[in-house]
């Protein structure tokens, strides 16, 4: 690789495999996927990060998916949503409606009662902010 994100590399780092700075790249092993009794998701609320930003209340499916396909068939989602935006029912849809379509289907959803956090306290015509789900898959 001769180029990074466009810009020339010069010098003998590159011939010898090695990055801009001279350091060798580091190499993960592959790992086989695993499936797990119970999955735990979450996620802030909005975040930045240098691989993108997170926003819950848009991209709870991208942060779903990959949770509900690490739980085994029978096993358990705990989900949390923190956005006071975004209403329990249409959340917890959202979760059902993504675990159909990755092929691992949602037999059981419920909404935990949870108490009230510090937050919860700033107006009282907003719903609940700390939401809670279950998620039960389905055993094939």
């Amino acid at each position: 690789a001769r180029q990074l994100a466009g810009l020339p590399m010069k010098g003998r780092a590159v011939r010898n495999g090695r990055g801009r700075r001279g350091a060798r790249a580091r190499r993960f092993s592959k790992m086989n996927p695993q499936c797990f009794d119970i999955v735990v998701l979450d996620p802030p609320t909005k975040t930045k990060t240098p691989f993108g930003a997170v926003d819950i209340k848009n991209d709870y499916a991208a942060l779903s998916k990959p949770a509900l396909l690490a739980t085994r068939p029978g096993g358990v989602l705990v989900a949390s949503n923190h956005a006071h935006d975004v209403l329990a029912e249409d959340w917890i849809d959202s979760v059902v409606r993504c675990g159909k379509k990755a092929g691992r289907p949602v037999a059981d959803a419920r909404l935990l009662e949870v108490e009230c956090d510090d937050d919860d306290f700033r107006s009282p015509n907003k719903p609940h902010l700390l939401k809670v789900g279950l998620f039960t898959t389905e055993v094939v």
